[in-house]
């Protein structure tokens, strides 16, 4: 959350512990921090300007919506984003839309069945504590988890994914408020696309 250093937490490990890479020495270093989300897995983890959102995620038995963030400097999470927050969910999308928004998009959730899985937009404002549902037009994305996403010249783009039925090799962008997907020209390609494929690391 600092240019000079990366941050890693959770994940499915038995440790859920907090670490940072420090760029200039190349040197880990586990962090002590206190009111730490509990331990889960496909949660997002977004640098907010000086902060780094936590949202989401599922362990063996729940699935979340919370969310915390940690400010830059200190070694403390604090709960945030309780007022009308997504339903609950893991495997999402997440990006940062400036230096206070976060965007998320899709992922998963089970209730005792098989995956329902989302294609709904919601947008986090750190500065006013907020959530709201993003109105969006055009044909979104199918449901879909396990998505990446990326902000590339104010566009948000959506890549790939998995649902109940498929893995997925598509690509989509949301710009305005308007979903295109690789098909329109709007959203130029050319060549063989990768193929389906999800969990993909993604950089713009």
């Amino acid at each position: 959350y600092q240019r000079r250093v990366h941050g890693v937490v959770g994940g499915k490990s038995a440790d859920f512990g907090a670490y940072v890479l420090d760029m200039p020495s190349r040197r880990w270093e586990r962090r002590v921090m206190t009111n730490l989300p509990c331990s889960r897995a496909g949660h997002s983890l977004v640098s907010l300007g000086p902060r780094v959102v936590l949202f989401g995620g599922w362990d063996n038995r729940y699935q979340y919506n919370d969310l915390y963030i940690l400010q830059s400097g200190s070694n403390t999470w604090a709960a945030s984003g309780r007022r009308n927050p997504p339903h609950v969910r893991a495997t999402h999308g997440a990006v940062s839309l400036s230096p206070s928004e976060m965007l998320v998009f899709g992922g998963a959730w089970c209730d005792g069945g098989p995956y329902s899985y989302l294609n709904d937009t919601h947008v986090y404002n750190a500065d006013e504590d907020t959530w709201r549902e993003l109105e969006t037009f055009g044909d979104p994305p199918c449901p879909r988890g396990q998505t990446t996403t990326a902000l590339m010249d104010g566009t948000v783009y959506i890549v790939g994914g998995v649902n109940a039925s498929q893995h997925l090799n598509d690509v989509y962008a949301l710009s305005g408020g308007i979903w295109l997907d690789s098909a329109c020209s709007c959203v130029p390609a050319t060549g063989l696309p990768a193929t389906a494929r999800w969990q993909a690391g993604c950089s713009a």
